[in-house]
């Protein structure tokens, strides 16, 4: 039998290079990486036959960046925490920017509130802003893409006389349940999960502009829950997403919210997992009994992101313009594809993303007062010496 050398029918065309700075949930960021990986190899199909099929990826594990997070190390500018973080942030983003990343994101959804800040010192640094792929801006796009395709879609025609009494029956019985619970037919109610800060959607979100100039609606939290789900993101953080707070989360925050346990006992369309650590909460598995029990789809911002990422590094055509392109065009009667169904990545090692903060006084601990902090995951090495060599040499070719 004659076994085929590995990479012999894949194009040897040089790859844009697409860069990762985790360290804000170390588990947060394997998630994304192997979500690039299976999207890679699911857009690939059969002609993903070996590892030079995978795409080019720097993974930067930056324990400087970890959190939990909290207004008092992205707000106060004149603190040490502040200056600590923020150095950690533009040093990634140079060593990044030195060795030809195409683009690049941060994986923490929660220190996305410093993101317009970002953007303005990589102009000023004479960097490409367009370069920084949001996390926030992606899942946003994504989440109205979906409700503009919900709108657009085109009923079906020509039914059998038997399909048609059939589809009539289920009308009858769906217009029953919807007068017992007259908001679970909207499908335009958003729930963003997450730190304490990204819960805050009136206040400091990085999600707060979601719901501005469309028809989507905030379906927002009473404070003890979202504290109760800081301190799960804690957990995680601390522990790892052991089998035991997977469930425990289920029980005491997905199934509640969709029983409506929400600000004006709201039923929410969407559940946004607003924080690297939530879709290790929530799998796949957890997210499909939600939406077949409750008729409620979870929304993961890691799977949107490496989806984004994989796009704007030229693997699956033109970019998605970070988000903005979508909304801009609400009105505008166009149909966009999904994202969430695409692909992306290859993993060089290493870990990325997170949450866990609080908005005020919060000092490195859970509420019950358990010290976790990102910080102390050590930092990861990717690249040897002379393979970081080789990146620099070939920079040039990779953006062109």
């Amino acid at each position: 039998m004659t076994i085929p050398l590995p990479g012999m029918t894949i194009s040897h065309k040089p790859k844009k290079m697409i860069g990762i700075i985790g360290g804000s949930g170390p588990e947060a960021g394997i998630n994304v990486m192997e979500k690039i990986l299976k999207m890679q190899r699911e857009l690939l199909g059969k002609q993903y036959q070996s590892d030079k099929d995978a795409p080019y990826v720097v993974l930067m594990q930056v324990p400087g960046v970890g959190g939990p997070h909290g207004m008092w190390d992205m707000e106060d500018k004149e603190s040490a925490a502040y200056a600590y973080l923020w150095d950690n942030i533009t040093d990634t983003i140079e060593k990044l920017m030195l060795i030809g990343c195409e683009c690049f994101c941060l994986t923490c959804n929660t220190l996305h509130v410093l993101e317009p800040a970002i953007r303005e010192w990589m102009t000023a640094q004479g960097h490409d802003e367009k370069r920084f792929v949001s996390i926030v801006e992606s899942t946003k796009d994504d989440i109205v893409e979906q409700y503009l395709q919900r709108m657009l879609e085109v009923p079906q025609s020509s039914q059998g006389e038997e399909e048609q009494k059939e589809e009539e029956k289920n009308e009858e019985a769906e217009e029953k349940v919807a007068k017992e619970d007259d908001d679970e037919s909207k499908g335009n109610q958003v729930c963003i999960l997450g730190s304490y800060v990204t819960t805050g959607v009136t206040d400091r979100s990085p999600y707060k502009s979601l719901c501005d100039g469309n028809e989507l609606e905030f379906v927002q939290l009473e404070v003890e829950l979202r504290e109760e789900i800081q301190n799960f993101i804690n957990q995680t953080k601390a522990m790892g997403p052991q089998e035991a707070i997977k469930e425990d989360f289920y029980q005491r925050v997905m199934v509640p919210l969709c029983k409506k346990r929400t600000i004006g006992n709201v039923k929410p369309s969407h559940i946004v997992l607003g924080c690297t650590e939530l879709p290790l909460l929530v799998d796949a598995e957890r997210a499909e009994k939600i939406r077949e029990e409750f008729d409620v789809k979870c929304v993961d911002p890691n799977n949107v992101l490496a989806s984004t990422l994989l796009k704007n590094a030229g693997y699956m055509g033109e970019g998605r313009c970070y988000g903005r392109s979508v909304r801009a065009a609400m009105g505008e009667k166009h149909r966009f594809t999904n994202a969430s169904t695409r692909s992306m990545v290859t993993s060089v090692g290493g870990a990325t993303d997170d949450e866990g903060d609080n908005t005020t006084d919060f000092d490195g601990t859970d509420f019950d007062g358990t010290d976790v902090s990102d910080v102390d995951v050590p930092s990861i090495k990717l690249t040897p010496s002379t393979a970081l060599a080789v990146i620099e040499e070939h920079a040039a070719a990779v953006v062109a």
